[in-house]
């Protein structure tokens, strides 16, 4: 499954995103959209995890501060599937 990462720090690493969607299960892909100036984020990251820790992961991290900044995490599907955005209000209290 893949994971829209969005309203990410300038600043942020890719080993940063795998440490912490890593609690969650094995990252097995990550890839930051850079900007053209001076090698820093865009600000939106593309994770690869399996179907259900990547479920889990979209769920407790949305809308979730990580660098001063709320995530937002969108699920991408297939094709068929689409895409579907994970409301803040759905996550755990």
């Amino acid at each position: 499954m893949k994971l829209h990462v969005g309203n990410l720090s300038p600043r942020v690493t890719e080993d940063e995103l795998v440490n912490l969607f890593g609690r969650y299960g094995v990252v097995i892909g990550v890839q930051v959209e850079w900007t053209k100036r001076a090698g820093r984020s865009g600000g939106i990251a593309i994770l690869h995890m399996n179907l259900t820790e990547g479920m889990i992961a979209a769920r407790e991290l949305n809308g979730r501060p990580f660098r001063s900044r709320r995530l937002y995490i969108t699920l991408m599907g297939d094709t068929e599937s689409g895409s579907h955005r994970i409301p803040v209000e759905a996550q755990s209290a």
